[in-house]
């Protein structure tokens, strides 16, 4: 199944992407987060329910930073806590496409969040 997917994201023949509830490892997460990064025809991904860390979440605000086809993004359930939230934040203050990311139900705190805030509005946290 992953294989089919990353070769879909790679070729640009897909427009949605739904790994959510543990589908994929989190090494194939972050692998996917770099292959969307290239993307030019994915406008929706859901990542939700897959117990994300701080290391995906990296590789997802790498993505952010260059990808300019993702218009909505679900992270919500997550593991992701404040190390995750710079990178997302950093992709997200380059980004011009995204219009929504979920991050509710993450392991946030008040400063996370408000990093988050400061950089990405399109970011629902609660």
């Amino acid at each position: 199944m992953f294989a089919e997917l990353l070769a879909r994201v790679r070729s640009n023949s897909i427009q949605e992407v739904d790994v959510s509830v543990h589908q994929l490892e989190q090494t194939e997460y972050a692998v996917l987060a770099l292959a969307l990064a290239r993307s030019t025809s994915v406008g929706r991904v859901n990542m939700s329910g897959s117990g994300l860390d701080d290391r995906v979440a990296d590789k997802l605000g790498t993505m952010l930073a260059v990808n300019a086809s993702v218009q909505y993004l679900d992270l919500s359930d997550n593991c992701i806590g404040d190390m995750g939230a710079w990178p997302l934040a950093m992709g997200l203050a380059a980004n011009t496409s995204l219009i929504q990311l979920d991050l509710r139900r993450n392991h946030l705190s008040a400063e996370g969040k408000a990093l988050l805030t400061v950089y990405g509005s399109k970011a629902l946290l609660s």
